[in-house]
């Protein structure tokens, strides 16, 4: 009995620490209220879910921005594509413009060097038509006659040319006439009939010599005028042609040219001509007034005047000697 009763104190003993420990276990043990539970785990669902959807939006942001990357990419390939195209075709425009103006240049150099040798010749063929007709006589030459053989602007210089010894033609050829005329007037005015015609006043010889030598003047005045340089310029002037023609022109009358020698050789002999015809006129100028002055001291024998006094006669034949 004894026995008994310590295996029934044991039994309670051993019921009573597992009731403690089941107790203890209790005790470390959290109570959830089931509703409490459910909500906990549909927080936890809809978490999950709302992280899967982030996922899944990041996922997809990933592809839409790999997409873009791929499109921007494939773009950057065909700008740079294009932008190489564009190069390739600028540099082929480039390549193009450049032949282009080597073309044109050495285009405008043929025309150059053909205008430079058309401009040469034209030149040369000038220069024989002036020299030609500087040589000829210019006072038995009709320059109205002549042809000119130059073509444009030459053509212009050397037909103003023409035009100018047309002009000095004429001229001469008055000065001839009026050196003619000296010539009559010498031998009609010192002539038998007009001793004895025109006595004793002489009134006819005297205007007569006046006339003369007045015309004389100024066709020498007009030929200096016709070839003085503002003159000689005037005629090109009128003309319009550019400056490197008018240079041109220019040359043959004041540079050295056969026109030049022409011109400088009659200047001189009209000098030469003006101090023998003024001598002249001024002779018989003389003579005339001489007899005038002594009238009634001579008289007309043998187609001669005769003075009485050796002294008058004297200087009467020194007068008629200077002419």
């Amino acid at each position: 009995m004894s026995n008994k009763g310590n295996n029934g104190g044991k039994k309670v003993n051993n019921n009573a620490e597992i009731s403690v420990k089941k107790n203890d276990k209790k005790l470390g043990e959290v109570t959830i209220d089931p509703k409490l539970k459910s909500e906990l785990i549909d927080e936890n669902v809809a978490e999950f879910k709302k992280k899967d959807l982030n996922a899944k939006e990041n996922l997809k942001n990933k592809k839409e921005e790999v997409k873009k990357d791929v499109k921007s990419e494939s773009l950057n390939k065909k700008d740079v594509s294009k932008n190489s195209n564009e190069d390739s075709k600028s540099k082929k425009d480039v390549s193009k413009g450049i032949k282009g103006i080597i073309v044109v240049i050495f285009i405008f150099l043929i025309l150059f060097v053909v205008s430079k040798v058309l401009s040469n010749n034209q030149e040369r063929s000038l220069n024989k038509a002036v020299n030609e007709l500087a040589s000829k006589n210019v006072v038995t030459t009709n320059f109205h006659d002549e042809k000119i053989n130059n073509v444009g602007e030459y053509k212009i210089v050397a037909e103003t040319i023409k035009e100018f010894l047309i002009k000095y033609s004429d001229q001469m050829k008055e000065i001839q006439n009026d050196l003619q005329q000296e010539q009559a007037i010498v031998s009609n005015l010192l002539s038998e009939a007009n001793y004895k015609n025109d006595a004793p006043n002489f009134e006819n010889s005297l205007k007569m010599l006046n006339d003369a030598k007045a015309k004389f003047d100024t066709d020498i005045e007009n030929i200096k005028l016709l070839t003085s340089e503002e003159s000689i310029m005037k005629l090109i002037e009128n003309k319009k042609l550019s400056s490197e023609y008018v240079e041109l022109y220019k040359k043959y009358f004041f540079s050295e040219s056969t026109l030049k020698e022409l011109l400088a050789k009659d200047s001189s002999v009209l000098l030469n001509t003006k101090n023998t015809v003024d001598s002249t006129y001024d002779g018989l100028n003389n003579v005339f007034a001489f007899l005038v002055a002594n009238q009634g001291k001579w008289e007309v024998s043998n187609g001669n005047v005769v003075f009485a006094d050796f002294s008058l006669m004297a200087q009467f034949i020194a007068l008629k000697t200077n002419i």
